[in-house]
């Protein structure tokens, strides 16, 4: 509601012609214990980091990006995913899922809500499609 709200206020001020990209942006901060000092990625996430056979297990910390297209045409999203250790015995893996539409369109807020929820779709499809089954009975 605060983003039309912004929207109407600046589109009233600016009177743009038009709109040629619109993007979401979601950062999700998962806290997950970690046994004896360890976390096991491959638990909790579905493109989780493989280590060399000849190296320890241990991954403190990771990052992971990439692009990828959507099934609606001019939608992508950037999905960056690392794990950080947090104070005392845990890891943090964040979720930061970056979703955009490049494809003129007109300035009607009706179209840009429709865009906004398409997009909204496409954010929840990414996040849960990156998760296994076990990372979300943990937060259940």
């Amino acid at each position: 509601a605060e983003a039309f709200r912004l929207w109407s206020l600046y589109s009233r001020v600016v009177k743009p012609s038009g709109i040629t990209r619109v993007a979401l942006r979601y950062i999700n901060r998962l806290p997950f214990p970690s046994e004896s000092g360890v976390f096991d990625p491959v638990k909790f996430l579905v493109l989780a980091p493989t280590v060399p056979v000849n190296f320890p297990a241990l991954v403190p910390v990771w990052m992971n990006r990439f692009q990828m297209t959507g099934k609606v045409p001019g939608q992508a999203a950037f999905l960056t995913q690392f794990i950080e250790p947090v104070a005392g015995d845990g890891v943090r893996v964040i979720l930061d899922i970056d979703v955009f539409s490049e494809e003129a369109m007109s300035v009607d807020t009706t179209k840009l809500r429709g865009k906004i929820e398409s997009l909204r779709s496409f954010k929840n499809s990414i996040f849960f499609s990156s998760i296994t089954d076990e990372c979300v009975k943990l937060f259940k």
